[in-house]
């Protein structure tokens, strides 16, 4: 007779396939259980049987061929039904087990044990069961001896579920690990990718920028210089002043939206480091307020620098501390509406200045005012939208101020009511560090040694324009286009002076820099490198090329201007001394 389901079959069943152990393989551990039983109980038979939805299967058997039954066979199933082992002394006078197919087999069961095997929550699975071929019973010894066993069975089957679990969750951590490694990789492939991208990117557009740079630049001399045609009335020439001063303020702004998206990446690297020194912090907003003069100008916004006690001194990096008040400054003239005014000011407390920014511009949402110094964030209350910019400003202030061991903060009271952005830096100890001058080259310009300048770029607009601003200024220039072009120019004449860029279509600039110390090793000559790598790497393998200075286009003439005057300097002096 086929046993009726337990009362909670359906819980049953997925106790038993969550422990995970049908059709596994043979076990040792378990097939001892099994000879022990059949052993203590004189039985041929012993079987660990686990009752399925629609079978027996064993998980560890003696004396028996078959791995498993079907139901209408399995007397297990009539066993789980009870919390006692099932005792049947006779399988042919008991009306579950007279007309089971084992009884009239060649297995020839005649007489069953059973001892339900149970989990935690008191599900029975199946049962550690001896069978006989012939009528009898167990003692008391046996019986006992059989619960225990089936004890054991179970504590092995909740211990080897443990362990199977704990390799499954190991071999998914193992899987996890495996995967974050690989993403990892991917994320840092990319990052680097992205780098190179950014590097390359400043280099192309770098070069195209200095040609317009050095092209504005001579136009500039030229109408500081020369006549003007006496065809031309003050208003067209007072125009064509006023657009070549607009399209060098649009090349300033695109070489400081380049500086600020690689500064970006650097920080987000770790590649920044600052130069810091106790600096007085009055000349460095002075400064902030003169970069800016014309941009505030040309929008009609009043930019005014506020009140800056005497005697401030900050540990900073110039520089860096310099791009943090332009770009606030920056960003408050983008926000702010013609006729609007912007204050620059600072102030001390508690062992601090607090540098900031005040204007009348647009304001900021209260929603916004935690996003504002988050990278490439956006605003949506502006009703400006061509004047945004890539949302790097902020950031970038952000974070070269917490460089600094400061804070920033920003304060609105909403759309409308302006804005106010404090940098807090806490004040230096100790006197100012001395800020060396600049040489002043006080030689009639009459009198100064004419320098024999070479020129090298691949692009010929930049170079032209940059070799005719050079001839202005009563150099003798050569331009060569190419790295084999200039060794050749040099080979000809040596230069004193040699303008080289480093990505050149045939040998790399580092290489003719180097060849240029070797072909010339007693010649006391300058190398300048003007590029559109501007990477602190860069730099130095410019340095170890054998280059002394290393400019990122596009290149100021003034501090050019400033780096020949003193080479020229230099060589003036060693040859007073040897005279």
């Amino acid at each position: 007779m086929k046993a009726g389901p337990h009362p909670q079959e359906a819980d049953r069943i997925a106790a038993l396939h969550g422990l995970q152990i049908l059709d596994t393989s043979k076990e040792e551990e378990f097939d001892e259980l099994v000879e022990i039983a059949s052993n203590i109980c004189k039985t041929p038979i012993s079987l660990i049987s686990l009752v399925d939805a629609d079978r027996q299967w064993f998980k560890a058997r003696t004396g028996l061929e078959a791995d498993q039954t079907s139901l209408h066979e399995s007397v297990c199933a009539h066993a789980i039904l009870d919390d006692e082992p099932l005792i049947i002394s006779d399988t042919l006078l008991d009306s579950r087990t007279r007309d089971n197919p084992l009884v009239h087999n060649e297995v020839n069961m005649r007489f069953y044990a059973g001892v339900p095997l149970k989990t935690e929550q008191d599900l029975p699975i199946g049962t550690l069961c001896v069978l006989d071929t012939v009528p009898r019973d167990l003692d008391q010894e046996q019986l006992r001896a059989l619960q225990v066993l089936s004890r054991q069975v179970m504590a092995r089957i909740t211990l080897r579920t443990a362990l199977e679990r704990e390799r499954d969750l190991k071999l998914q951590l193992e899987q996890q690990r495996d995967k974050l490694l690989s993403m990892n990789t991917q994320l840092r492939n990319t990052n680097e990718s992205k780098n190179l991208f950014l590097a390359m990117l400043s280099h192309e557009l770098r070069n195209p920028l200095s040609a317009l740079r050095n092209g504005l630049s001579l136009l500039d001399d030229a109408g500081n210089t020369d006549p003007a045609p006496p065809d031309m009335d003050i208003r067209t020439r007072n125009d064509s002043r006023e657009t070549v001063q607009m399209m060098h303020r649009q090349c300033s702004q695109l070489t400081r939206l380049l500086d600020d998206l690689l500064d970006v990446s650097r920080i987000s690297r770790g590649k920044i480091s600052l130069k810091s020194s106790n600096i007085a912090l009055a000349p460095v907003l002075r400064d902030a307020c003169g970069t800016l003069a014309g941009d505030a100008a040309t929008k009609k916004v009043e930019l005014q620098l506020g009140d800056v006690p005497t005697g401030i001194l900050v540990h900073a990096d110039s520089v860096r501390l310099l791009q943090v008040i332009v770009n606030l400054l920056h960003n408050a003239i983008r926000y702010t509406p013609s006729g609007g005014h912007i204050r620059l000011d600072a102030r001390v407390a508690e062992g601090h200045v607090h540098i900031r920014v005040e204007d009348t511009g647009q304001g900021i949402c209260s929603d916004d005012l935690e996003k504002v110094f988050d990278l490439f964030v956006q605003l949506d209350n502006t009703d400006l939208p061509a004047n945004h910019g890539l949302g790097l400003g902020l950031a970038l202030v952000h974070e070269l101020v917490n460089l600094h061991g400061g804070s920033v903060q920003v304060e609105s009271d909403g759309p409308g009511c302006g804005s106010t952005f404090t940098v807090s830096l806490p004040l230096a100890t100790g006197p100012a560090e001395p800020v060396p001058s600049p040489p002043v080259d006080n030689t009639p310009s009459t009198q100064r040694a004419v320098l024999d300048v070479l020129v090298t770029d691949d692009n010929l607009d930049s170079v032209t324009a940059l070799g005719r601003l050079l001839e202005r200024r009563k150099h003798r220039v050569r331009l060569a286009n190419s790295g084999a072009e200039a060794l050749d120019a040099a080979r000809e004449k040596t230069p004193d002076v040699v303008l080289l860029d480093i990505g050149l279509p045939d040998i790399s600039g580092h290489e003719v820099a180097r060849q240029l110390r070797s072909d010339h090793a007693g010649h006391d000559m300058l190398l300048i490198a003007t590029t559109g790598y501007g990477q602190p790497e860069d730099q130095e393998r410019s340095s170890q090329a054998g280059f002394d200075h290393h400019l990122t286009k596009p290149i100021e003439l003034a501090q050019l201007d400033r780096l020949m005057s003193e080479f020229r300097n230099r060589i003036a002096s060693a040859s007073t001394q040897i005279d």
